[in-house]
């Protein structure tokens, strides 16, 4: 058994800001799941469970956003 379509989008953007010579700044984003997207989840296919058959859940969670900063010297 199968479930339904599964649709994922990951970004990563990141900038490098040379200083001088030695220095650089950089800044990162990284986004998982940033268009919010919620899908089905799988159905349940264990014949003991009383849902059997019927999608309870949801396939994946909300929208993970990581912000870094580094300063190399």
């Amino acid at each position: 058994i199968r479930g339904p379509h599964n649709v994922s989008e990951d970004l990563g953007l990141w900038k490098v800001f040379r200083v001088d010579a030695h220095r650089t700044f950089e800044i990162r984003g990284v986004f998982q799941n940033p268009f919010n997207r919620v899908g089905r989840g799988n159905p349940i296919t264990d014949f003991s469970n009383p849902f059997f058959g019927q999608i309870t859940g949801q396939q994946k969670g909300g929208r993970n956003i990581e912000l870094s900063a580094r300063i190399t010297f």
